[in-house]
């Protein structure tokens, strides 16, 4: 649960857009944006 919970908070933050679709690779997109541009 705290990883969801982590990963959850990652996406609002890097991908505010998305919120409600949640994907593998859409995660992974939204990481590495996260660490490319920092928070948003």
């Amino acid at each position: 649960m705290l990883i969801l919970s982590l990963i959850f908070t990652l996406k609002a933050r890097a991908c505010p857009f998305k919120n409600f679709i949640v994907t593998f690779y859409d995660i992974i997109i939204c990481i590495i944006a996260l660490f490319n541009d920092g928070y948003y």
